[in-house]
């Protein structure tokens, strides 16, 4: 089977407290949205669009840089 993916990274992460919305913290080494990506390469997904703010866009392709399949939108 054949699937793409929408990952959307584009809350301010205000609940969850800090200075740092959480799509960007680390867990285990990679920030919380690298996980959702390559967890969805991994079960098979041919692209994925990952959806966040315009302000984000150069440090979410520092992370996601070495991902092919991954395309990036502003919401």
């Amino acid at each position: 089977m054949t699937f793409s993916a929408i990952v959307v990274a584009a809350g301010s992460g205000s609940r969850a407290g800090g200075t740092t919305p959480k799509q960007w913290r680390e867990v285990a080494g990679k920030p919380v949205a690298r996980w959702s990506v390559e967890v969805f390469f991994a079960a098979g997904a041919k692209s994925i669009v990952r959806v966040g703010p315009a302000q984000d866009l150069q440090f979410a392709a520092e992370i996601f840089c070495d991902l092919e399949g991954l395309g990036v939108a502003q919401g």
